[in-house]
């Protein structure tokens, strides 16, 4: 009875120190959007196939890398979408705040080039982060441009 109680005592202590460490060091990835990547047609001269073609989601985290059911590809969105992909990748839009439109003097309401400010204190025109510091940007643009910018 004795070498029983043992034995079991033994497994759990065993089964405790296997599995005590399986919840920690998990990295959570954070994805800034998710698109569908639809199957490419398959080639008219291909041979017949029983595999039906099913479209699936395709996200992508904060370096632009493609994640597939939370499977890191290690491949960048862009390229993936080209490899594996019928369809265009479409970049996830920036976050930005603080928006405001330079144009020249008189010009019609709704004219001219909007610039916001981005998530990381950069300058973002038409989702594009131009990596320069937003007021800097405006600064210099309502000088080489002869621009208002409200």
């Amino acid at each position: 009875m004795k070498k029983l109680i043992l034995s079991i005592a033994l497994l759990a202590g065993i089964t405790l120190v296997a599995c005590g460490d399986d919840d920690t060091d998990v990295a959570t990835v954070t994805y800034v959007g998710c698109q569908i990547c639809e199957i490419k047609d398959t080639p008219e001269n291909a041979p017949p196939s029983d595999i039906i073609d099913q479209d699936y989601e395709v996200c992508i985290d904060e370096d632009g890398i493609a994640y597939v059911d939370n499977a890191n590809t290690n491949v960048a969105a862009d390229y993936y979408f080209s490899l594996f992909c019928g369809n265009e990748f479409v970049a996830p839009p920036i976050p930005v705040t603080n928006c405001v439109t330079c144009a020249t003097a008189g010009a019609p309401a709704g004219t001219g080039v909007k610039i916001c400010k981005g998530p990381n204190g950069t300058a973002v025109i038409e989702n594009e982060d131009t990596e320069m510091p937003y007021q800097q940007y405006i600064d210099a643009y309502e000088q080489t441009k002869d621009l208002i910018c409200q």
